[in-house]
């Protein structure tokens, strides 16, 4: 096996299905670089940025909860991150199993609008946005298959199984709503989810 002595690049994305989510999913854009590969090690250095948007809460109408809501409350999380991978690659050059133990360190950045229905009960409008940052750091796992090529050493796939430990309990809990009788909070964000990169070693001649 030849020793990759040069970068190698990389983009992609991750679903991560969640219940309290909106479409019950967020998501992680991810971009980076394999540094070199020795052997079956393949350290990586990128940048991951989590993106999601909690269910929003729902105040009922006291006279007929079942006709409308009269308020309700959005949530958005955005987590910027920069991540350390020591990534395993085994296999030839035209596929590789590969297990990534990655960590992660950032700010989540949480933040809920709260609005009412209007008098007139045609629309609603803004009556209170707050947000909060906290710092965050966690691992995620994932176990995946790399070499889907599109040209032989030059482009190729890589599809994986994520497990990510990503917490964003503790910046939404900081959110006060408590006047309007509305708890912000979520439970911990840690799921499962899958992804998939596009590979580029711009130095193949």
């Amino acid at each position: 096996m030849v020793a990759q002595k040069h970068p190698v690049f990389y983009g992609g994305i991750e679903y991560y299905r969640h219940t309290h989510f909106e479409g019950d999913a967020y998501f992680n854009f991810n971009a980076g670089a394999q540094v070199y590969r020795w052997k079956f090690f393949a350290p990586e250095v990128g940048f991951d940025l989590y993106m999601g948007s909690p269910s929003n809460i729902k105040v009922s109408n006291p006279v007929d909860p079942n006709y409308s809501e009269v308020a309700y409350l959005s949530r958005t999380m955005t987590v910027p991150l920069l991540t350390l991978a020591p990534k395993f690659k085994f296999g030839r050059d035209d596929a590789f199993i590969t297990i990534t133990p990655k960590y992660h360190i950032g700010e989540a950045a949480a933040k809920a609008n709260y609005y009412e229905l209007s008098s007139s009960g045609k629309e609603y409008h803004l009556e209170e946005s707050q947000k909060v940052k906290k710092s965050v750091s966690f691992w995620s796992f994932a176990v995946g298959i790399e070499g889907f090529a599109i040209e032989a050493e030059k482009y190729w796939f890589s599809l994986s199984l994520n497990l990510t430990f990503l917490d964003v309990e503790e910046a939404f809990q900081d959110l006060d709503f408590s006047k309007y009788d509305i708890d912000a909070k979520i439970w911990n964000t840690t799921t499962l989810g899958f992804g998939i990169r596009f590979n580029w070693d711009p130095f193949v001649k």
